[in-house]
């Protein structure tokens, strides 16, 4: 087994994001576009996949404080430096933002619907003389092909930065991933304890200022009333959907995101730091379980793709995370596979329709019944082969989801952007 690949996987797919990662990658595509002319940006065209569209559209925005693939592209054409990357929202100002709403008014950015899935941008900047075009393709930062006034300057692929591409976890399985995390060098994923900090510290303050919808603010107010407990998953709950609360809301706190997405990262990190210290577990055991969560992630995400009308951070970090919990709390792989398994009997129905407050209500959902299905595994209750789309092996059944996602659910992103749309018209 590659250890090294892995390692490589997890430094490349776990980094900060500053706000939503969509608006941010529409940002970036643009950003990058400006950048190869020399004059002052007139126009900007954007194509979007029906992916991309519906997770842009009603996600705050940081700095600005609104929503908008719109925004998102007139903040690239203004002030984004490609060179940010996720985090092309950390250095607005005022004047930045004046500057943006003057080039919304005058409709200088047009915004379309491109007949393509999964995670694509076109952007086409012109300026008084030239005109060039950006093609971001299979990952929030990756540049396929640019163009300058029609002729071809860059076409790629792949990119050799592209570890999500280029490392196959489907080749493995998910016990030779226990097995891994117990072997890497500590070292070598020491920088996971990075994301710790920072998720759990915008969970602090989702908690304390109730953002957005307020779904953690509010758990924690039912709390005080007495109708909950105060147990594990109640925690759990609260601090997951908080971080997502602030997140949503565009608080100027950056997020560690895990395969292109801070709400993945927010599940796939939480609920692991949360039950860890709740149990007194060591740093090292926790930061080996946080790989695990990770590298699970990534193993459903490379099934069902980066962008899919599933809720990725529901199922694929729900997965991520409770069979990361079931490792913590000493589960051997077995046992990590059939809380995965349950997870995925669990939540498999969820629809991922678009970034946006109410997503703090899925992940809270993600974040809690990732530990029941953890203690449920534990306890030798896993669900049967029998039932729906679970098979024999968790890699099977994750292979019956991706053919759901892919092939049952083709036509799905296409309805929910048109009732998005829809909406936006009434209003």
């Amino acid at each position: 087994m590659n250890y090294d690949e892995l390692v490589q996987l997890l430094k490349s797919e776990v980094r900060p994001a500053m706000g939503c990662t969509e608006p941010a990658a529409i940002a970036f595509t643009v950003a990058s576009a400006r950048e190869m002319l020399k004059g002052t940006v007139l126009k900007v065209k954007v194509y979007l996949s029906s992916n991309v569209f519906k997770n842009a559209m009603a996600v705050n925005i940081p700095s600005i404080g609104e929503a908008g693939p719109v925004i998102a592209a007139a903040i690239g054409a203004v002030k984004g430096e490609s060179k940010d990357q996720l985090k092309i929202f950390s250095n607005l100002n005022e004047k930045d933002i004046e500057q943006v709403h003057k080039m919304v008014a005058s409709g200088q950015v047009d915004v379309n619907s491109a007949e393509k899935s999964g995670l694509y941008i076109e952007a086409e900047v012109t300026d008084e003389s030239e005109t060039a075009i950006v093609t971001v393709n299979g990952g929030h930062t990756e540049i396929t092909k640019k163009v300058l006034n029609g002729t071809l300057v860059y076409e790629k692929a792949l990119s050799d930065e592209n570890m999500f591409e280029k490392v196959d976890l489907k080749k493995y399985r998910i016990s030779d991933l226990v097995e891994a995390i117990s072997k890497i060098s500590l070292s070598k994923i020491s920088f996971l304890e990075q994301g710790i900090e920072m998720n759990m510290s915008i969970a602090e303050q989702g908690l304390k200022i109730g953002p957005g919808l307020g779904v953690g603010a509010g758990l924690n107010s039912i709390l005080k009333n007495g109708v909950f407990q105060n147990d594990l998953v109640c925690k759990v709950r609260m601090a997951v959907a908080a971080a997502c609360d602030a997140r949503m809301s565009g608080l100027e706190l950056p997020v560690m995101s895990t395969m292109g997405s801070g709400n993945q990262g927010i599940v796939a990190s939480i609920p692991v730091v949360v039950v860890g210290r709740e149990a007194n577990v060591g740093r090292e055991k926790v930061l080996r379980a946080l790989a695990l969560s990770h590298l699970v992630t990534a193993y459903v995400k490379q099934h069902v793709g980066k962008l899919s009308p599933m809720c990725g951070c529901a199922i694929a970090a729900g997965a991520g995370a409770t069979a990361a919990i079931t490792w913590l709390l000493g589960g051997d792989s077995t046992k990590v596979c059939g809380s995965v398994q349950n997870i995925i009997g669990d939540l498999s129905g969820m629809i991922c329709d678009g970034a946006k407050g109410g997503c703090a209500l899925k992940l809270s959902t993600s974040g809690a019944e990732a530990v029941i299905m953890a203690q449920l595994a534990l306890n030798n209750v896993v669900i049967k082969s029998s039932d729906g789309i679970i098979s024999f092996s968790v890699e099977e059944t994750v292979q019956n989801l991706a053919k759901l996602g892919i092939s049952g659910m083709s036509k799905t992103d296409n309805v929910i952007l048109d009732i998005m749309m829809s909406k936006e018209q009434i209003a």
